[in-house]
């Protein structure tokens, strides 16, 4: 299986791009993130990879980051998404959009993403909720973790959370730190609740 591509782009195509790496082209349908990165041809590239196979099919799908590919994963192990409305969902949305809406149990940012109806919205809220948190915590993704006691760990856990995120580490700092009294709280609380004050 194919993880990781990093090359010189050929071709932006109606759905995809075209990826020179060492004299091989492969073509790869992008998220909408890895095309804001893709300027002209000639430029380099960096993508993760999630290799989509199927008996009439092998599709590369391309993502900015590890932690992108990762909620694209999620929503296809969700019934009745394909890979093209998981592809859709995480190009409209974003890490944390996605993330917050999940969190919040709000179906309205799925809602504006072409060939998602009500029905797919609230199967996604209801089939990732609890696998969101556990995405994003424990140094996933290249977050580096952070060293962890007893009564700190789901601190720990949502502040590598929102770093995986693309907050500041000062940013997620003061949002927890207005979350100190709730030690007992679980991680996707206090990453829904930090994510509210961030928002602000």
């Amino acid at each position: 299986m194919i993880g990781y591509l990093k090359g010189t782009l050929i071709q932006l195509l109606e759905e995809t791009l075209l990826l020179d790496v060492g004299g091989v082209g492969y073509e790869v349908y992008p998220t909408r993130e890895v095309l804001a990165r893709c300027t002209a041809p000639g430029a380099e590239v960096e993508l993760f990879v999630h290799t989509y196979v199927r008996e009439e099919e092998i599709r590369l799908i391309g993502f900015s980051s590890l932690a992108e590919r990762g909620l694209f994963e999620l929503l296809m192990t969700v019934s009745g998404i394909g890979s093209k409305n998981a592809l859709h969902i995480i190009s409209e949305l974003g890490e944390q959009t996605f993330v917050e809406a999940v969190l919040s149990g709000n179906p309205a940012p799925f809602l504006k993403v072409k060939g998602v109806g009500r029905k797919i919205a609230e199967r996604v809220l209801l089939e990732t909720r609890d696998k969101v948190g556990k995405l994003f915590s424990g140094g996933h993704y290249g977050t580096p973790a952070l060293a962890a006691t007893p009564l700190s760990s789901n601190f720990v856990q949502a502040m590598e959370a929102l770093l995986a995120l693309g907050f500041r580490r000062s940013e997620a700092q003061n949002a927890l730190n207005s979350l100190k009294d709730r030690t007992k709280a679980p991680v996707d609380e206090l990453l829904r609740d930090a994510l509210t004050r961030l928002r602000k």
